[in-house]
């Protein structure tokens, strides 16, 4: 019988695990681990290689691959080209967030009859005094109709807290021509945060 290596074992319940940081962290010699951040980020770059991941929040798709987005009328796309991490993080101070910073090359098509954007994609950890922040030099903000949502490393199209309004479905397709906002085979999910993670094949 085929047995699973220390680190496959641990891979295959971290997609689905809300202890996804503890379980690498374990298999981790002490001088090599990484910050929670760190390994959570890896787990997500790990989960979308081969699948979509519909979380209760949004959806990371695999590189390349489309995901729909409806509010209203307005009917809009997003594929992500590429993403790289700056491997940057650092201590929060009373002047600045910490965290990592993180870009994206994107294709974003605002609606159906119009022709697809080139976007990049960034986030910066924010500065400021104390806990007033003045700036925090991102730009992953995502619009479509009254809906407003936001990328976040690598893949991920998630919706602002509690919209009912915005939903988002897996395409399916790298190519845009290819697109159908009617067909009845999509899954389509909206913000609702009771709902267990859930992983779809491209």
């Amino acid at each position: 019988m085929p047995t699973l290596s220390p680190r496959r074992a641990c891979v295959l319940p971290l997609l689905l695990a809300a202890n996804a940081a503890t379980c690498l962290a374990q298999e981790a010699p002490a001088s090599a681990r990484a910050t929670p951040n760190e390994l959570l980020v890896a787990a997500r770059e790990q989960a979308i290689v081969d699948d979509y991941v519909v979380r209760f929040n949004g959806i990371d798709a695999p590189a390349r691959q489309i995901v729909l987005i409806r509010n209203g009328k307005a009917r809009c796309a997003i594929r992500y080209l590429s993403f790289s991490r700056g491997h940057d993080e650092k201590p929060a101070t009373a002047f600045d967030s910490g965290g990592e910073s993180f870009d994206a090359e994107a294709e974003f098509l605002p609606d159906s009859s119009k022709s697809v954007q080139k976007r990049h994609l960034s986030i910066r950890p924010s500065t400021g005094v104390a806990k007033v922040i003045v700036s925090g030099h991102s730009d992953n903000k995502i619009s479509c109709g009254h809906g407003e949502l936001l990328w976040i490393y690598p893949t991920g199209t998630v919706f602002d807290w509690g919209d009912a309004d915005t939903w988002a479905a897996p395409a399916h397709t790298e190519d845009f021509a290819r697109i159908d906002f009617d067909d009845r085979t999509l899954v389509w999910v909206k913000f609702e945060k009771d709902r267990r993670q859930l992983v779809i094949k491209r």
